[in-house]
């Protein structure tokens, strides 16, 4: 038989493996080429399971595979529902929602494309996956992205727990209080504990959902007449925003990266929220680096993690306010910036990264069409080259974020 013959074969087998699941060869085939780079293969070397609730964090995963050429099979739900138009995926199954999905099923998706397609790792991209996955995980035949314990996910992710694991592990916060659901609001112990203006966020949620500014106690009332959640009050902390993003292993960092967020707030009355367009500035911190670990350490997470924090510009004081125990929004700069957070878990790819990014800027490319961007561009300090990447990798998969917009998937819970 001669190399081509043979060559042809083996991709009728291919074909017929994938048929057998309902997929394609151009499915399996759909991988990114930026400028300059090599052509991609005739099939990528890893195939893997996203599972997704957050549209974004989804998509962000989806990025990054693409570049790597791997191939992914989607497990998502309505929160979700953008992932689907990636050209870098096949839908694997839908349900309306994570919290709710028959876990049974999920399993035998996963398993039954194991045994046909090669699947080298199943990743839960935010916590209701990552939560889903930990109950299902030891039945499954393909390996797991690292994944944390989910009393680990409950004590970072829920904000009075977090408050409580700061308090007894040294890492200092904002003074906090917390109400029940079913405890009123006390605009009199706010006051005397934490001054006005405070700041109010569902003990249970993530984003910018329901988080809002009290300036006295008529904003309190206003707040308790519509809520039902529990909550956490803290003290309004003025100073620059920073952040911290691990990899982690049985509670010890392996990877990290801190950066400021310049102008990151708009806030408005009472509303809070976070900018459209961000600069990121990957800086070292010991201080927060060093916070970041004993939390790690205390809960022996495994996986990735986010923590956010706010440095005090009165006396200069780092403040950790909360943790996203899942892919963060800004793992793409820290990509393009040179740290991969989803290729230091996959097999074959970790060993490509370096430990830490201390150094670098990211811009959006939205800042193009503004004259801060160019300003910025023509003084040399965004790297052409960075942008250049982005914009590339936008274009050659826009629709996620496009879908994500028209549907307004941000304001979904």
């Amino acid at each position: 038989m001669n190399t081509l013959a043979r060559v042809k074969g083996e991709e009728t087998i291919l074909g017929d493996r994938l048929e057998a699941v309902g997929l394609t060869m151009a499915n399996a085939t759909s991988v990114i080429t930026a400028p300059g780079l090599a052509p991609a293969t005739l099939a990528p070397a890893q195939s893997v399971v996203i599972v997704c609730h957050l549209g974004r964090a989804g998509y962000n995963v989806q990025r990054a595979l693409r570049v790597m050429g791997v191939h992914a099979y989607l497990i998502y739900d309505d929160r979700a529902a953008s992932a689907r138009w990636s050209r870098g995926c096949k839908t694997l199954h839908y349900t309306p929602n994570l919290a709710t999905a028959d876990a049974d099923l999920i399993v035998q998706k996963i398993n039954d494309l194991h045994r046909n397609v090669h699947i080298s790792s199943v990743i839960a991209t935010d916590v209701s996956a990552s939560l889903l996955i930990a109950q299902i995980q030891h039945r499954l035949e393909p390996p797991v992205f690292p994944l944390p314990d989910p009393e680990a996910v409950r004590q970072l992710d829920n904000k009075w727990e977090f408050a409580k694991l700061c308090t007894n592990n040294d890492v200092t916060i904002p003074q906090t209080l917390y109400f029940a659901s079913g405890s009123p609001l006390d605009a009199e112990q706010i006051a005397t504990t934490l001054g006005y203006p405070a700041i109010v966020k569902p003990a249970a949620g993530f984003g910018q959902g329901g988080i809002t500014i009290l300036h006295g106690p008529d904003d309190v009332a206003a707040l308790q007449a519509n809520r039902s959640a529990a909550v956490v009050v803290q003290e309004y902390i003025i100073g620059q925003d920073w952040s911290l993003s691990v990899f982690a292993r049985d509670g010890v960092v392996t990877h990290w990266t801190a950066w400021e967020c310049p102008d990151q707030l708009e806030t408005s009355g009472h509303q809070y929220g976070v900018a459209r367009f961000l600069t990121t500035r990957f800086r070292n911190h010991d201080g927060l680096i060093e916070m970041g670990r004993r939390l790690i350490q205390a809960t022996g997470y495994t996986g990735v993690a986010n923590f956010d924090a706010r440095r005090r510009s009165s006396d200069g004081t780092m403040m950790l306010l909360e943790c996203n125990p899942r892919f963060f929004s800004r793992m793409l700069a820290a990509r393009i910036c040179g740290l991969d957070f989803l290729a230091l878990g996959l097999p074959g790819h970790e060993h490509r990264q370096r430990t830490a990014l201390v150094d670098g800027d990211h811009y959006p490319w939205q800042e193009l069409f503004s004259l801060r961007g160019l300003k910025i561009l023509l003084s040399g300090r965004w790297r052409v080259r960075l942008l250049v990447k982005d914009i590339w990798e936008i274009l050659s998969d826009p629709l996620p974020p496009l879908m994500r917009k028209l549907a307004r998937e941000e304001a979904k819970r």
